[in-house]
């Protein structure tokens, strides 16, 4: 799968609410949710941080665009929980996906 598609899919699910992940994060302190969300947590942060380390960037760089990458991800999550009667338009998915995708190719440059 390519960047662009799994930027796209996982956007997509957490923008339109079939992604499991936001059940997960509505019960993040619950002691028996909280060991495993972190263990998750970390693992997709060290897989963004691998893809961005395969493109090229610098350790530390590729750390930063991962932070940035997964903190719009479950923003997009959580704004969706906070706000169901603001749901986007498919369009305005796809638009967000392509903002959210150039912006980290941008970044740093």
């Amino acid at each position: 799968m390519s960047r662009r598609a799994l930027a796209r899919s996982a956007h997509g699910t957490a923008a339109r609410g079939t992604d499991p992940q936001a059940g997960v994060l509505a019960a993040a302190a619950d002691p028996r949710v909280a060991p495993v969300l972190e263990r998750v947590t970390v693992a997709r942060l060290a897989a963004l941080e691998r893809l961005f380390g395969d493109a090229g960037l610098e350790p530390a760089e590729a750390r930063r665009r991962a932070r940035v990458a997964y903190a719009l991800y479950v923003g997009v999550i959580d704004l969706r929980r906070a706000a169901p009667s603001a749901r986007l338009a498919e369009d305005d998915v796809e638009a967000e996906i392509e903002l959210m995708v150039g912006a980290l190719v941008r970044m740093g440059r």
